[in-house]
């Protein structure tokens, strides 16, 4: 989604068409494709051959607490 996000961005700024439909495919192939198969659920956690984890909890941060907050700070949390 942040890659459509930027495509979008540059499309503003430069007009480019192509940037556009750039980001219109990335947002067709991950809603009529990805969320359709998975009940409209974007997932975002998946294992090495992109299988989706749907039970997937996530994980708790380690470290000192001002290393977590580094980490969710720097969007590695």
């Amino acid at each position: 989604m942040h890659l459509t996000e930027a495509l979008m961005a540059a499309y503003e700024a430069t007009e480019d068409e192509g940037y556009l439909k750039m980001a219109e495919r990335i947002a067709d192939l991950i809603i009529n494709r990805k969320a359709r198969e998975a009940g409209f659920v974007v997932g975002e956690h998946f294992d090495e051959n992109w299988t989706l984890l749907k039970d997937y909890r996530g994980t708790r941060c380690s470290g000192p607490p001002a290393r977590r907050r580094g980490m969710l700070w720097n969007g590695r949390g």
